[in-house]
């Protein structure tokens, strides 16, 4: 048993001897190398896993889907990817856009693990075909709102996210949801900002 021991430390020196020599050396760096690479090449190890949240045709209910983004240097940039592939859509046939595909966004870093996320007025106001009439979610827009902090907050726990439409924050989505029920397509989008700009939120609510 010694003498295989022994036999067997022999070679792990001599071969550790040879690895020193810089030609040996170099070719171990080279094959670690490629290793590496061939690794980091795997797509898996290069994804993130999202859950992604679209209502069932129709209906108000909410269904997951999972998504694969790429990952990227910055924070900023996968979030990017990941309200991309909200606005885009569900792949399922059983389930209906969360937005219409017109609406925007801005990504404002603020201090520390704060992040805004700016959307546009489209997520409320629709998209208008060729004879005017518009098209809107199956959910309210406050549950849509949810939806988007739901699913940034799972993905990117460390961070703290504020969701704002136009610069405007919650209560201003409350009232154009008011002003949505009170007057329904007679008004457009025009108007309803310009009533916003000029009456206060308990004058919208007296209406």
């Amino acid at each position: 048993m010694k003498q295989q021991f022994a036999h067997v430390l022999s070679i792990l020196r001599a071969t550790a001897a040879r690895v020193a020599q810089p030609r040996h050396f170099w070719l171990l760096v080279l094959v670690l190398g490629g290793l590496a690479s061939l690794l980091l090449s795997i797509p898996t190890w290069r994804q993130r896993p999202v859950i992604l949240w679209f209502p069932v045709q129709r209906t108000e209910i909410l269904r997951p889907e999972l998504r694969l983004t790429a990952r990227q240097v910055t924070v900023t940039e996968e979030i990017d990817l990941v309200l991309e592939e909200l606005i885009l859509g569900p792949q399922a046939d059983n389930l209906s856009p969360l937005v219409q595909p017109t609406v925007k966004y801005r990504i404002i870093q603020g201090r520390d693990d704060l992040i805004y996320i700016d959307l546009t007025s489209d997520l409320l106001f629709g998209k208008a075909n060729a004879e005017g009439i518009r098209s809107f979610s199956t959910i309210p827009a406050k549950q849509i709102i949810a939806v988007f902090e739901r699913v940034l907050r799972t993905t990117f726990r460390n961070h703290r996210f504020v969701i704002t439409i136009d610069g405007h924050e919650a209560d201003y989505i409350e009232t154009l949801a008011i002003l949505d029920a009170k007057f329904d397509n007679l008004i457009d989008k025009g108007v309803w900002l310009t009533i916003i700009k000029t009456n206060t939120d308990t004058n919208v609510r007296a209406l």
